[in-house]
């Protein structure tokens, strides 16, 4: 079966029941399944659109899967015109918005190789920096980390670092607690380290 605009076939049916739009000859099927096929030729983008609209009891929502401009796989918001999914040409993924619930495997983040990456605003951290260590960065800030306990003897502190100090331990507000500087001249001694107490 051929739907055609002025000769020009525009959806196929063929005889082994596969759907084409934009092509004559659907491939997209195998012994398991039958499917839709979505061709485009030039720089046009193909493009699945799932929406509802009117609806009384259920929300109006459009959703739309895209292959963009470098290749990409896009899952768009067509509601909102945002993109909270991609798969690029090398398979890498990205997300945005927030994890609703639950985790992303079983057992939380779980990265057998390569690098678990995160950012949060000014805030970064990489487990495997280029020297191979873990690192937590914040942009134009000192970057500090919080050691808490909740429950019973709640408390804690913060460690932290920037270009004047090598390392800073705060209490739960923030009063500087002990440093250790960077390398000084003092009484005309050459200092490697400072280290200073606050009581």
């Amino acid at each position: 079966m051929v739907l055609a605009d002025e000769g020009n076939d525009k959806l196929v049916v063929d005889l082994n029941g596969n759907v084409g739009i934009g092509t004559t000859s659907p491939v997209f099927t195998n012994t398991s399944f039958k499917g839709l096929e979505v061709q485009v030729s030039g720089d046009l983008f193909p493009n699945v659109r799932l929406e509802r609209v009117s609806g009384s009891s259920k929300t109006n929502q459009a959703y739309e899967m895209v292959i963009g401009s470098g290749g990409n796989w896009h899952v768009r918001n067509a509601t909102t015109g945002t993109a909270p999914l991609s798969i690029a040409t090398n398979d890498a993924i990205t997300m945005s918005g927030t994890l609703a619930s639950g985790a992303i495997t079983s057992t939380g983040l779980n990265s057998t190789s390569g690098t678990v990456q995160y950012a949060d605003g000014g805030s970064a951290f990489d487990s495997s920096d280029a020297d191979g260590y873990p690192r937590f960065t914040v942009t134009n800030g000192s970057a500090q980390i919080g050691l808490f306990r909740s429950g019973s003897s709640a408390g804690g502190s913060y460690i932290g670092a920037d270009s004047s100090k090598l390392l800073r331990v705060y209490n739960s507000s923030f009063a500087s607690k002990f440093d250790i500087a960077i390398p000084i001249t003092f009484l005309n001694f050459s200092i490697s380290k400072v280290i200073t107490f606050f009581f």
